[in-house]
């Protein structure tokens, strides 16, 4: 075997004799408040209302811990290098606090604001509770009202390097290099240690001060020095009955006696609790513990935890029996062991089978299976009882014993007799402390550590988190207990929304709310204790806004402006309208009156040629004749030419003229209908001026004059005047017997040709101005026959009265 071998041989050997020899060391268990990820250095502590902690830091700012991660509550400065080194924080209202720092800050409700401080650096700061604020700085005291904002200095006469400042019924404390200093009710400062102080804390009527030698105690002798292991700076946390004292600091965990015994507490797995920043007591009547890089919750710092007995070691603990605070025996799975101020000692098994209870009351017995024994001289005797035994207790100076045949007294001679008394209670603890055992192993219970409860339990809300008020955001309601440890709050939590039903949460401790439309919903939450006390019903309102588009100071306004620019796009629509038809009406006048100016010459023309050709073929009579047609025929197109329209009689006179003219023309060659249905008002009705002579013109000589040259006899030209197809139409015929427009084509000249086409271009022109400038439809349509051509006109209906609308 090598030689490693056999040193871990004999250390495995040894260890179990070391434990059994070493003296008690304690500790309490602590939980973790923070994750991984989180690491502030803290500097101090404070409660509000709602058990929330608030806590100041070295580089972090100033911090509110919501029962799952801090949140920070001032403002984080640009740079980080600018951050404030926070010294100490207390609460004056709940919507009112002081930080101190480069100077000292005040909040109340917004942001945090420095105060007119005459100092640069304040160290520390309390509240009196009674109207008066004190702040300390490194060499000078000041004070000021709750209500005002002036600070006052208070002489302190040779206060140098002040540390700490702490408050006990009415006296101030000051801890500082030059020595600790009381300031009684009266005012006066006394120096009660001269020498370096770094902190001070009460111990029921008397004082510690942790000095550079360790921790002394002032008593009625004077100080002493109690734990030379305390230095440092240290916060202090007084039990509830006031008579002892925890102290938090440097040199880590430390309970204080008022008889000035002073023990130093580890962690649940034997560890130092190694420097710490600051403690306070908490909510639940626990501990608040800051390390350098976590903050720790003890919720019972009244049970402390015999490290000789961790399970590892011994086993689970199964039965045990105190005798005062400092021994008692226990049963565990590895046998039974004898605890005591010096050390751990194994016992012999008492006997075969299950053991059922201890009991050191009135010296050692064990019981169970094997009956009752009795242990002296390092030995167990039997006592004449060999039955099962399942219970021991003491009534005065007699031991009754209980057996399956029920509670029995044990008589001087050894035997059961049959008890006929009450009940008795089982007992295997004597004396103030208790004896638990834990999954941590043996604890030891004593009322004189408890720290009291500081706040109420109860059911709170303790933050809520939303990025909008608007629909479908999501909103998260943190919720927890106050005034309870972390063992009690595993009770499980219901909500209601709105009176509706309620809904269980199970031991989650936050509600998400999500897709919520508009309105106002009223969240209400409760929470039984397990004996059925009720620890609150907490209601919080969540107001949901529509979207914005849904929100009457949005739509209004909008629908306003909205409205506003469609009426100005009308309006500027409207106005481009009418300018446009304005201008296309001028245009379509212009365009009229240039193609009736056209059309003017070109009937000139043809006229003029009609009258050479009778002086050529000296017809005097007839020249003279159609002269004086073709005179009341230019008479009516000049004195109509700036006019837009004509009546249909005057048309119908200058269309006979005209037809006269080419009569005359042509020899008298063809015949001449001329229709008006009945009921028609050619006095009132009307129509543009010379707009059917184009018609009248191409029935003549495209269709009639190569039929009249062919030699016939037969050729009739008809004009009709009517009502159109539509209403408020005008139908205006041209028919014509000759040879078609087929044939025509045929027989026509270039010249000719070309004159029928300005004709038939200049009526077309004509008819889309006219469209153009009435927005009524104006048409034209050429029908063949079997015997010469129909031309129909349909025309808007217009009437002499309509110029004066």
């Amino acid at each position: 075997m090598s030689l490693n071998r056999w040193i871990l041989t004999g250390l495995a050997i040894l260890a179990p004799w070391a434990a059994m020899a070493q003296a008690p060391l304690y500790a309490v268990v602590t939980e973790s408040m923070l994750s991984s990820t989180e690491s502030y250095r803290i500097t101090d502590m404070a409660l509000d209302t709602n058990g929330l902690v608030w806590v100041t830091t070295e580089q972090s700012g100033i911090l509110r811990f919501d029962g799952e991660r801090f949140i920070r509550m001032d403002a984080a400065p640009e740079n980080p290098d600018d951050e404030v080194y926070y010294t100490a924080i207390a609460m004056i209202r709940p919507k009112f606090w002081l930080a101190a720092g480069d100077g000292v800050y005040a909040w109340k409700g917004k942001e945090w604001m420095q105060t007119t401080f005459p100092e640069k650096h304040c160290v520390d700061l309390i509240n009196t509770g009674m109207g008066r604020i004190y702040a300390l700085g490194s060499n000078t005291l000041y004070y000021r009202g709750v209500a005002e904002d002036r600070w006052t200095q208070e002489d302190v006469p040779g206060l140098e390097g002040a540390y700490q400042l702490i408050q006990k019924e009415g006296l101030l404390l000051i801890a500082s290099e030059s020595g600790l200093w009381l300031r009684n009710p009266a005012g006066l400062w006394t120096q009660l240690l001269d020498e370096p102080v770094s902190s001070a804390m009460p111990l029921g009527s008397e004082w510690l001060a942790v000095t550079q030698d360790g921790l002394k105690r002032l008593g009625d002798g004077g100080w002493t020095l109690i734990a030379p292991a305390v230095k440092g700076y240290h916060s202090f946390v007084s039990t509830a009955d006031g008579q002892n004292a925890w102290l938090i600091g440097e040199s880590g965990l430390w309970y204080v006696r008022n008889d000035g015994a002073a023990l130093r507490l580890f962690s649940q797995g034997g560890l130092e609790l190694e420097t710490l920043q600051h403690g306070m007591a908490s909510d639940a009547g626990g501990l608040l513990l800051a390390s350098e890089k976590d903050l720790l919750r003890v919720d019972q710092p009244e049970r402390w935890f015999d490290l000789r007995t961790l399970p590892y070691r011994l086993g689970p603990v199964e039965h045990v029996s105190g005798l005062g605070t400092d021994s008692c025996w226990l049963a565990t799975t590895k046998g039974l062991y004898a605890l005591g101020p010096k050390g751990l000692h194994s016992l012999p098994k008492p006997g075969a089978g299950v053991v059922a209870g201890l009991s050191i009351e009135k010296g050692g017995f064990a019981y169970g299976e094997f009956g009752l024994k009795s242990y002296a001289r390092g030995a167990w005797k039997a006592s004449g009882v060999t039955e099962w035994v399942s219970g021991l207790s003491w009534k005065g100076d007699s031991l009754l014993v209980q057996t399956l045949n029920g509670w029995m007294r044990l008589n001087g001679s050894g035997q059961l007799v049959p008890y006929a008394g009450k009940t008795p209670t089982i007992s295997d603890q004597a004396g103030d402390a208790k004896w638990v055992t834990d999954v941590f192993g043996l604890a030891l219970e004593a009322s004189s550590r408890r720290v009291g409860e500081h706040l109420k339990p109860s059911l709170l809300i303790r933050g809520v988190e939303r990025r909008t008020k608007k629909e479908n955001d999501p909103v998260v309601l943190k919720f927890g207990f106050r005034g309870l440890p972390a063992a009690r709050e595993a009770v499980p939590v219901e909500y209601q929304i709105n009176g509706g039903e309620w809904v269980n949460l199970g031991l989650a401790r936050r509600l998400v709310l999500d897709r919520l439309r508009a309105g106002r919903y009223e969240v209400r939450f409760r929470a039984a204790a397990p004996n059925g006390e009720v620890w609150g019903e907490p209601v919080y309102t969540i107001e949901v806004l529509p979207a914005a588009w849904k929100r009457p100071e949005f739509w209004v306004p909008a629908v306003g402006i909205g409205f506003l620019l469609l009426g100005l796009a009308g309006y500027i629509g409207w106005r481009r309208l009418r300018d446009r038809r304005i201008w296309q009406k001028e245009r379509a006048q212009l365009e009229r009156m240039a193609l009736r100016l056209q059309m003017n010459p070109h009937f000139t023309f043809n006229a003029l040629e009609s009258i050479s050709a009778f002086v050529l073929e000296k017809k005097p009579k007839e020249a003279v004749t159609y002269l004086h047609k073709f005179s009341r025929l230019m008479r009516y197109t000049l004195e109509n030419a700036e006019e837009a329209y004509v009546t249909l009689e005057k048309e119908k006179q200058a269309l006979e003229n005209y037809i006269a003219l080419e009569q005359m023309r042509f020899d008298h060659g063809f015949q001449c209908v001329f229709q008006v249905e009945e009921g028609l008002d050619t006095q009132v009705l009307g129509l543009p001026p010379m707009l059917v002579q184009p018609l009248v013109e191409n029935a003549i000589l495209h269709g009639l004059r190569p039929k009249l040259k062919a030699g016939a006899t037969d050729a009739v030209l008809k004009l009709y005047m009517g009502l159109g197809p539509a209403p408020d139409t005008l139908l205006i015929q041209v028919e014509d017997n000759g040879v078609g427009r087929e044939a025509s084509k045929q027989h026509k000249s270039g010249d000719e040709g070309e004159k029928r086409s300005a004709a038939t271009r200049i009526l077309e022109n004509r008819l889309q101005a006219l469209q153009q400038e009435t927005g009524k439809l104006h048409s034209v349509a050429v029908e063949d026959l079997d015997e010469g051509t129909r031309v129909s006109l349909v025309l808007a209906m217009y009437q002499e009265w309509d110029d004066n609308d």
